[in-house]
């Protein structure tokens, strides 16, 4: 079976504020090789990464078949500390004018839409990696799956159980379920996973574009924008059904909110 994986955007962080320290590439590729990449299947890793300064370990430790990494594009210098911002926001609970007014004082609605558009940018740009290797060498792949540096294993993924003509996620938590889906990573055929990639040609000229907002601030380009996003072109576009895998933090987590295990600084199993 061959399988290609397109990674994206930064390798991540823990932490907030002042007191936070780098992921550990050598635990998350560790982890990618051990329950993702192995050796029982063919696999062919395209990266599209904002982490310019860890290009050289990048390559090193995924060995990618293609990859651009490159440095931001989408940060404004003007936006405000995630720390600060959490704080304010924190504090304005239930408030629907406070929260109108941090919106407007901190402009976090740039902030955040710089994220968004990272996001989507680096997605699609792996993704054509792909396309782009695939036509040129004429190979075609069974399954095709797209996730981040930062979501971590502790189930061996298994690509058998895959049906082509579905399109599969991560099983969501209640509240993001509300929102749409969950978006750690997705896995489906070669044709599926290509349309996913074309969003951000036509992101910005359909009506998916403001699909989602906050329901106390209306605020769009958050997390409720991006899941409503990706499932309104699962179902709008790519015409599949949607399926839930594994479970989120039995089977999979995003390596960030286990602080210390995922930095250099401790050197435990994985």
């Amino acid at each position: 079976m061959r399988i290609a994986i397109c990674l994206f955007g930064k390798t991540g962080t823990v932490g907030r504020g002042q007191f936070y320290s780098d992921l550990s590439l050598k635990k998350l590729a560790r982890n990618f090789n051990k329950y993702i990449a192995t050796d029982e299947h063919h696999f062919d890793i395209f990266i599209h990464s904002w982490s310019l300064d860890k290009r050289d370990e990048i390559i090193q430790r995924y060995k990618p078949t293609d990859f651009i990494i490159e440095g931001e594009r989408f940060n404004k210098e003007e936006a405000p500390r995630i720390d600060v911002l959490k704080k304010d926001w924190d504090k304005s609970k239930g408030d629907h004018d406070a929260r109108k007014k941090i919106i407007k004082d901190t402009h976090i609605n740039f902030w955040t839409m710089d994220l968004f558009n990272s996001r989507w940018y680096s997605q699609s740009r792996s993704i054509k990696l792909m396309d782009a290797y695939s036509s040129k060498n004429g190979i075609s792949y069974d399954h095709v799956m797209v996730t981040r540096f930062d979501c971590a294993w502790s189930t061996e993924f298994d690509f058998g159980r895959i049906d082509p003509c579905m399109f599969y996620s991560l099983e969501p938590t209640p509240i993001e379920a509300k929102m749409g889906m969950n978006d750690y990573w997705f896995v489906s055929s070669q044709k599926n996973i290509s349309e996913l990639g074309k969003a951000w040609d036509y992101i910005d000229t359909t009506e998916w574009f403001w699909v989602g907002q906050d329901p106390l601030t209306k605020e769009r380009f958050n997390s409720t924008t991006s899941l409503d996003m990706i499932r309104h072109i699962i179902d709008d576009r790519i015409v599949a059904p949607r399926k839930t895998i594994y479970e989120q933090y039995k089977d999979c987590f995003l390596a960030r909110g286990r602080d210390v295990f995922w930095t250099d600084t401790d050197l435990g199993k994985i």
